[in-house]
This record gives C-alpha cells, structure tokens and sequence, in this order.
C-alpha cells in the first residue's frame, strides 16, 4: 500500500450485471490515481458473476450476500474498506481515467473537505449521449445543504467521500429504494457543503429497467428524505420554514403534475395525498395545483 498517496477504496455493488461489471471494473483500475482497491459487493447474483469476477479479478475485494438491495451492499463494502476515502461506482457505469485524481486534488488542498463529486455523460440504452446543460465558465462549483435540499443532487458513481464523516452521517438508509444516496449526502452536506466538478468525469448508461425511471417511487421516496429535515418536525434542521414550506409545494406540485402528464393519474393522485399528509398540504394548494397542472397539459 503507497502510504504517502490516501488509498481510494471503490465500492461497486452489483446484481446480475456480468455483462458490464468488467468494463466498470477496468475503468476503475485505469485511473491515473495510483492508489486505489476495488469492492465488489455481489448482492445475490444468480448469473455468473461470482465466477467471472474470480476467474478475471483475482485482486480485488469480492464480496457476496444474499440479495438485500444496493445500501446494504455499500454499506458493507464500506465496512470492509482500508482506505481513507471512498468512491462510489455503479457497476452498469464507467469513470474516465483522469477522475479520481482530479477529485484527490481538491481534497488534497483542503483538509476540511468532505466530499467532492463531478458531472457526467449521460447514454441510453442505445450508446447515444443524451442532452446535457452547459457547465458554465468556473471549473467547479459548491452545493450547499440548501440547493442539495432543491435538488441539485450529485450522481452516486461521480460521487468521492472522505470515510471520517461518515461516522457522523452514518451509512446509507436501507430503508429507501430509491433517494438513498441524497438522503446520506443531505446528513454530509448539513455541516459541510459538496465540492462539485463541473468537469464530465462518468459515463451513466441508462437502461429502461432501471430504478432511475420508476418516477412514482422516486417521488414517495422523496417525500420521506425531505420529511425528516422537515423544521415543524425537526428542531435541528438548518431549513427556514417558509422556505421548506415553498420547495416542497414546489417540488410535488411539479411531481404531480408531471405524473399526470405521462397518463399516471392514480399514481398522481396517490402522490398528492401522501404529500398533503406529510407536508399539510390545504385548500390553497389543491388549486395552485390545478392551475399548475392545466398551465403544463396546454404548454
């Protein structure tokens, strides 16, 4: 182990993905960065990936449980790290080689950051890069508890944490399908905010079955992420009322809406009573809603 460069543990969760794991795999131990070990937690696969790892990658860490879901994977390839920092990749993703050591270099020069992600390139199922927004003129950026809150969310896979914090944060909540990584970078950011790369550092494949597309999910996810820094709740939360009371009418508005628009009307509908239950939602709302929802079936 180098001991003069921090070793950078990879975690990669997978499920029946022997078609992709290989190529993440490689990506991560192509980095420019010289100190790495690669972690992958096989969450009950049944093809074979248990074979094909061990018979290709004799050197890395593999891992096998029972199928449990990717937090508990992570969690425990977490546990088992020896580095000082950890990076998550997604076993269906790739890191262009130069990301790990352009993300050390920001760590390097401040000790009392936490995290830093970057941006990525999006594909579908077909290898066609989807449409991406600008980075802008700066090369970076910082996402406070409050935009994180808004939902500027930083992928898992571009996503490098210093292991420190996270006996402050805690791991990943096995108890969301979905959400569950801006739920633990919600618990980082509130002391310290994100250091985001505005450089395009992963390649994310998109794929129809995935969990990324189940929206009505996504949505009664979200609701139980913002909930706990709910401040009519949350006596800690760094959240002002007004402002928390705003974003999340924004937000299941928006959410409502778009449901209703892709023909999900009693997903829409179920989506509007949770988050009127959660958030106390009145008759106000009810009509803001309407008018939201007619502004975007005639836009």
């Amino acid at each position: 182990m180098n001991k003069t460069i921090p070793l950078v543990s990879v975690v990669i969760p997978t499920y029946n993905r022997v078609s992709s794991i290989g190529s993440a795999i490689n990506s991560a131990l192509d980095q420019t960065y010289p100190n790495v070990e690669v972690i992958v937690v096989d969450d009950g696969s049944t093809d074979s990936t248990e074979k094909f790892l061990k018979s290709n990658y004799p050197t890395i860490k593999y891992i096998y449980q029972p199928n449990q879901g990717v937090s508990v994977a992570r969690n425990n390839a977490m546990s088992a790290a020896n580095g000082d920092f950890i990076a998550f990749l997604d076993s269906d993703d790739l890191w262009l080689p130069e990301k790990l050591c352009l993300q050390m270099r920001w760590f390097a020069s401040d000790e009392n950051l936490v995290i830093v992600s970057c941006s990525r390139i999006k594909k579908d199922e077909h290898g066609n890069a989807c449409p991406t927004r600008s980075a802008g003129n700066s090369h970076s950026t910082v996402i406070s508890f409050n935009k994180l809150l808004a939902g500027k969310q930083p992928h898992t896979s571009s996503s490098v944490i210093r292991k420190s914090i996270l006996q402050k944060s805690g791991l990943f909540n096995t108890n969301l399908k979905t959400g569950e990584d801006w739920d633990l970078w919600l618990r980082i950011a509130v002391n310290s905010p994100i250091r985001h790369l505005k450089d395009s550092l992963v390649i994310v494949q998109l794929s129809p079955n995935s969990l990324s597309l189940n929206r009505p999910e996504i949505y009664c996810n979200n609701i139980k992420v913002m909930q706990h820094w709910n401040p009519r709740y949350n006596h800690g939360s760094p959240v002002n009322m007004l402002y928390f009371g705003l974003l999340v009418r924004m937000r299941f508005m928006g959410a409502t809406s778009s449901l209703t628009k892709r023909g999900l009307k009693i997903e829409a509908e179920q989506l509007w009573a949770k988050a009127r239950l959660a958030f106390h939602f009145g008759l106000i709302d009810n009509i803001l809603l309407k008018l939201v929802s007619k502004t975007k079936r005639s836009s």
